[in-house]
C-alpha cells in the first residue's frame, strides 16, 4: 500500500513539474515578444531607447532558446527581425540561416533572408559550382521535404513491388521493366536531399558576424596581404575550409579563399563548432 501511495505521489509531482515548465516555457517566450513589440513601438519616437530595448528583446529570446533547448522556424524569425532592427545584420542572417534550415519552404524567413542580404554592401557573385547548387537547390521553398521523402519512398517501393511480381511470374516481363525505371527515378528525389543536407547540415557554413573584418591571403595579419581592398562586413556568408590556430581559412559565395579571424563568425549548424 505505501508503495502504491508513494508511485502515485511521485506522478503527481511529475506532471506538475512538468505543466509548470511549460507554463515557465509559456511565460519567458512571451516575455520576449512583448519586448520585442514594445521596442519596435520604441523606434518611432526614441531610436536609441527602441535600439536599446530591441537587444534586451533579443538577449531574452536568445537565453529561452538556450536554456529550454527549443529551435523552431518562428522563433529564428523572430530573432532575427529583432537583430535586423538593431542593425546587426549579420546575426540577423545567421537566424534566418538557421531558421530556413528547419524549414525552406517558410515564406517569411526566405522574405525577410533574401532583403538583408540586400543589404549587405559587399556584392559578391556566386561562381558556377555554387550556381549549380542553387539550380538544385531551387525546388526548397517550394517543396516540402516531407513530399520529397514521400515521392521517393513510394517510387523505390513501387519499383521492388513490380519487379518482385515479375520475378514471380505474378506478372508481365514487361512490368520488370516499369519496376526498374521506377526505382531508376528514385534516384532523383533521394539525391535532391542528400544535396540539401549536405549544403545545410553537413557543410560548414559561416555567417560574419563582426563588422570591417579584414580578409588576409594567410593566417597572419602581420605577414599577409589583405584579399579584397574593402573590409568584409557583418552579414557575408561563405564555408570554413580550413583553420590554423586562431585563423579560419573561408570560402565566399564567388570561390574566393581568404581567412579571417575564428571569432569574427558563426557557423549556421551550431554542431559544426563542437
Amino acid at each position: 500500500m505505501k508503495y502504491i501511495l508513494t508511485v502515485v505521489v511521485l506522478s503527481v509531482l511529475s506532471w506538475n513539474q512538468a505543466f509548470g515548465s511549460q507554463d515557465s516555457v509559456s511565460f519567458q517566450l512571451q516575455d520576449a515578444f512583448d519586448t520585442l513589440d514594445l521596442g519596435i513601438e520604441y523606434l518611432e519616437s526614441n531610436n536609441e531607447l527602441g535600439q536599446g530595448t530591441l537587444k534586451i528583446a533579443s538577449a531574452k529570446i536568445e537565453a529561452v532558446m538556450r536554456e529550454h533547448n527549443l529551435s523552431s522556424p518562428g522563433l529564428y524569425l523572430a530573432l532575427g527581425n529583432a537583430y535586423r532592427l538593431q542593425g546587426d545584420l549579420g546575426h540577423a542572417i545567421l537566424a534566418y540561416r538557421r531558421g530556413e534550415s528547419l524549414d525552406p519552404t517558410d515564406k517569411a524567413l526566405q522574405d525577410s533572408l533574401e532583403s538583408t542580404r540586400d543589404l549587405i554592401e559587399l556584392n559578391i557573385q556566386p561562381d558556377s559550382e555554387r550556381r549549380v547548387i542553387s539550380w538544385i537547390l531551387s525546388w526548397r521553398g517550394k517543396i516540402s521535404r516531407t513530399f520529397v521523402w514521400s515521392v521517393f519512398i513510394a517510387s523505390f517501393s513501387m519499383g521492388w513491388i513490380l519487379c518482385s511480381l515479375s520475378i514471380l511470374g505474378l506478372a508481365h516481363k514487361r512490368v520488370r521493366t516499369i519496376g526498374i525505371w521506377s526505382i531508376c527515378c528514385s534516384v532523383v528525389p533521394i539525391s535532391l536531399l542528400g544535396v540539401e543536407w549536405t549544403q545545410n547540415q553537413a557543410s560548414n557554413g559561416i555567417v560574419v558576424v563582426e563588422n570591417h573584418v579584414i580578409a588576409q591571403s594567410g593566417p597572419d595579419d602581420s605577414i599577409y596581404d589583405a584579399v579584397f581592398a574593402e573590409p568584409l562586413q557583418s552579414g557575408v556568408e561563405g564555408v570554413q575550409v580550413e583553420t590554423r590556430s586562431d585563423w579560419s581559412m573561408i570560402r565566399l559565395f564567388d570561390g574566393v579563399e581568404c581567412w579571417i579571424p575564428s571569432d569574427t563568425f558563426e557557423f549556421i549548424n551550431p554542431q559544426s563548432d563542437l
